[in-house]
């Protein structure tokens, strides 16, 4: 690819003012008066004053001086390697990888202003770099750029191309061998969240799983081993957001997709890998709402049984105490099976814990908050309306008259 790329001179990649400006060898020369420069006629000493006068890491002469480095390169591919301090090279990619982060991360807002800089362009004249150029080879916070770049893409075409999501996952797929080989032992975190997030975007919950698996039999490898990799410490929005696309992707078997990931993530943190610990209020609550919205014919009893196991635990463990969200998407589960007499069982219940936590004057309580909520009661007259009881209607009228009574109390 590179090779072809030498051969090649555009009208684009030469830049010919109408004027040449006089700047001849001085190493002083501004960044803006650097790129007027005729291609081939920059000095060493010229390109190592523009790269080391960067004034921050998100500077936006870095990307036309990396395109100026390509198209210097393709000209004379003994441009870069004559350099005498190429950390300075090395220094500045770095600062163009945080300025690719940011540019394709708001492209949601702003169209990129250079088709130079997608991320796929640029990942190749990296790669062309880890073949020829090993002095400027990127390191894995670069790479971690361009998979975030991906990422972004997915969310500005994700509603006018839903292959976006899936393209994404190939490209991931195909740059995956070479970061194991390029960077053994060495993948961080941001490298995992990004990947886990590319593929809860595209819906992949088993790739996820597996992901899951590798981290934790890496860990488990390395401590048997004694070895001290690269540490590991994941926090919980991305894992909070991949439990949400399971509940929003509803398929079939969404509940057993996320239960699994929920009982991976219960060994990562026993592992020391979490820096959070998965609860009642989202990651269990989320789980149920995956029942819920899956349709599967087990929902209902799948969302009880989590709901009696958090029950049970939480007399013991106040974090695992379900909330009225976790009552209400339990709810939702019998409401979509239309099985009106599971659902207002449940509702009883619910008040039940109400009002015996009432009784309690100690204003700490913290099972106090479980208070029936408006989605709760409407979650049990969708179940009768679905039910097709003969006293469908009553007992609707019934459980309204208890709601506004609920209210009532405040």
């Amino acid at each position: 690819m590179l090779k072809q790329k030498r051969r090649m001179t555009t009208s684009a990649s030469a830049v010919t003012p109408k004027e040449e400006p006089r700047i001849g060898k001085d190493p002083k020369v501004p960044n803006n008066k650097i790129l007027q420069i005729p291609i081939g006629s920059l000095s060493p000493e010229q390109w190592q004053a523009a790269v080391t006068t960067q004034e921050s890491p998100t500077t936006h002469s870095s990307f036309p001086l990396l395109g100026r480095l390509v198209q210097e390169y393709q000209l004379n591919p003994q441009f870069a390697g004559s350099q005498k301090h190429l950390t300075e090279l090395q220094t500045m990619l770095r600062h163009v990888s945080l300025s690719w982060e940011q540019k394709w991360a708001n492209q949601s807002r702003q169209t990129s202003s250079s088709s130079l800089w997608t991320p796929d362009k640029v990942l190749s004249f990296l790669q062309d770099c880890e073949r020829d150029l090993p002095e400027l080879s990127p390191d894995l916070r670069t790479y971690n750029a361009i998979m975030n770049g991906w990422l972004a893409q997915t969310t500005i075409s994700i509603t006018t191309n839903n292959l976006a999501p899936q393209q994404c996952v190939k490209r991931v797929e195909q740059l995956m061998p070479f970061l194991w080989e390029r960077f053994p032992q060495q993948l961080d975190t941001r490298t995992y969240e990004i990947i886990i997030q590319i593929y809860s975007r595209a819906g992949c919950f088993q790739q996820i799983c597996n992901v899951l698996d590798q981290i934790l039999q890496l860990h488990n490898s390395n401590k048997n081993k004694k070895k001290t990799p690269v540490p590991l410490r994941f926090q919980q929005p991305v894992f909070d957001q991949t439990l949400m696309d399971c509940v929003n992707g509803g398929h079939r078997h969404a509940g057993f997709t996320a239960e699994t990931i929920l009982e991976k993530l219960n060994h990562m943190y026993h592992a020391g890998l979490l820096g959070f610990r998965p609860h009642a209020a989202t990651s269990y609550t989320m789980a149920i709402m995956a029942w819920a919205k899956s349709g599967h014919p087990e929902a209902g009893n799948r969302a009880m049984a989590i709901l009696d196991e958090l029950t049970r635990r939480s007399a013991s463990d106040p974090i695992m105490t379900p909330s009225a969200h976790t009552y209400s998407a339990a709810l939702h589960a019998w409401a979509r099976l239309g099985n009106a007499n599971q659902a207002d069982a449940l509702l009883d219940r619910m008040f039940q814990v109400y009002y015996d936590n009432n009784k309690n004057k100690n204003h700490n309580n913290k099972k106090k908050a479980i208070k029936p909520e408006l989605i709760s009661f409407n979650n049990v007259l969708d179940a009768y309306a679905k039910s097709g009881l003969k006293d469908a209607g009553i007992r609707s009228e019934r459980r309204l008259r208890q709601m506004w009574d609920l209210h009532d109390q405040g």
